[in-house]
Order: C-alpha cells, then structure tokens, then sequence
C-alpha cells in the first residue's frame, strides 16, 4: 500500500444511516489521492476523477456513502490541482498527462476497478475504459465533456449577447494558450455555469475551492483530441445527467450516452455538480443500485 499522506475524518452515513467513513491521503506516483476503505469485505473499487479546476474534495460525500456502503473508494487530485504542488507549466499540460496519472493510479492500485469520472475527469475516463489496458469492470460518467464526434454545445435559447460572450470568452483562451498561461476560475462563470444547483450562499464556498486549469486542456477538449468510441466496449456504463446543468448540457449527454451505448439516467432539479447538490444521496443510492445489480463482485 502506498504511504500514507496525512488523515482526516469525515463522517458520512450510508444506505442504512449509521456507518461512518474515514478519508485519509496516500501519495501514489507523486499525486495525493485520497482514499476510503469500507469495514467489510469489499464489493468492488471505485476510482473518482474530477473534473476541471476540481479536486478529490468534489466526491467527499460520494466517497463517504459508498464506503460505508462497502465499496473501497479512491480520489485522484490530478497534477497541478491541489494539495497537489503548483506547476510552473500548468497552461501547457495536455488531457493525455491526466490520462497518465489516472493510468498510474490505476496500475499502483492493481485491482479491477470501476472508473467513475466528472466532466473533463469523464472524458479521461472514457478514454481509459476505451484502451483496454486495464481491469475496468464498469464506467460512470456524470456531466461528462464529450469524446471526438459529439460537438460541445451552448443553450439553444442563447441571444446574441450569449454569443458574443462566448465568442469573447474563446479569443479569451486562445490569447491564454498562446501565452501557455492557465485558465483561472471566475465567480460569476462558475454562479452561472457550474455551481447554478448549488443553493447561493454557498456558491461562492464552491468557487473557492476550484483552481486554475491548463488552457490546452480546454482546447483539446473543444477540438475533439479524444477518439474514444465505448459503443461495443462489453462493460456496463452509466451516464449522469443532470437537467439544469449549463456546463454539460443534457442534450449532449444524451448524444454521449446513445454514441456510447450507455444506460443514461436524467435528474430533475441537478445541474453539473450531482455529487455536491441537494439530493445527491439520491443519485448516490441510484448508482449503489445500479452497481448492485450490474456488477458482480
């Protein structure tokens, strides 16, 4: 097992409201990931990966419910998102150097596992899942960017001051990658796009704890750099949608789900942030059903 890093404890109920989890650190290939072990035999290990500017933080709640819930849970802080070190060349780090960590985690963990990813950490995912290099017993995807072929979308009722800004926000990039600087997070962007299901006063909180991401990244993710096609992928896949998300929108997670071959389930009153919204233990206790009855240990 790999060191351990520091030890925290959360307490996190589970299916039957009783059953506390511990999260403590490991330093893994040189990235903090953190990790959950459940107090019975465990039914499977469940890999998090977060998504843009994110951190393992954004699946504490997960984490705590499906360890308790007898399932091994493990967070990658990808590189250059803390506690990991800051890095000097963050705005030139491509998706396929988070592929490599998450690759890396995977094979100093050795065991099969189900891969559970968010936004950009679902791209990563899927391009995982798609290699076939390791064990991956199943894939969860929620609010994921799309692989090449599905076209990021914007809200079909955007006016032209939508279109401006984002026409705007994309020179705004491109000067950043030209420059090799990261993308910074901005409080009403992440009020607007990413935290909207979050209750308000605590929208803010969220945008705090987000970092800056490589530029590069965010290019790739628009031009399609990931070729991944899970449709005759033998696994069971799960795709996670929630309605109001204005990041992800559910439009193209139904586009992601039928070019994968995925089960899709839709959530009302959910937007891009599931695992941390009010009513995520609902979704949690979907997806522990889902596993339950898919996934075989």
């Amino acid at each position: 097992m790999p060191s351990e890093y520091n030890t925290m404890v959360l307490q996190k109920k589970g299916c039957e409201g009783k059953i506390m989890a511990e999260i403590k650190h490991q330093l893994i290939k040189d990235l903090i990931v953190e990790y959950s072990e459940c107090s019975q035999p465990a039914k499977g290990t469940i890999i998090f990966v977060h998504g843009a500017g994110g951190g393992s933080w954004c699946w504490h709640d997960f984490m705590g419910f499906f360890s308790a819930n007898g399932y091994n849970c493990y967070a990658i802080n990808l590189r250059g998102h803390k506690p990991n070190p800051d890095l000097d060349n963050l705005g030139v780090l491509s998706i396929r150097d988070y592929v490599t960590d998450v690759e890396l985690v995977i094979s100093a963990i050795d065991k099969e596992v189900i891969l559970f990813g968010h936004s950009m950490g679902g791209l990563i995912s899927q391009e995982i899942a798609f290699s076939g290099k390791f064990n991956i017993s199943s894939l969860i995807i929620t609010g994921s960017a799309p692989p090449a072929g599905i076209k990021m979308e914007a809200p079909k009722q955007a006016g032209i001051g939508y279109k401006i800004k984002a026409f705007a926000v994309g020179l705004g990039m491109l000067y950043k990658i030209i420059r090799k600087d990261p993308l910074r997070p901005v409080l009403r962007a992440t009020r607007h796009y990413v935290a909207n299901c979050i209750p308000e006063d605590k929208q803010e909180e969220l945008h705090n704890k987000l970092v800056p991401e490589s530029s590069k990244v965010s290019i790739e993710v628009l031009k399609g750099e990931i070729k991944a096609d899970l449709s005759k992928v033998d696994i069971p896949k799960l795709a996670l949608a929630g309605k109001e998300d204005m990041m992800s929108l559910i439009s193209m997670q139904r586009k992601i789900a039928e070019f994968h071959n995925m089960e899709l389930k839709e959530y009302d009153n959910h937007a891009h942030m599931l695992m941390l919204e009010p009513g995520w233990n609902k979704v949690a206790k979907d997806v522990y059903l889902w596993l339950q009855e898919k996934v075989k240990p």
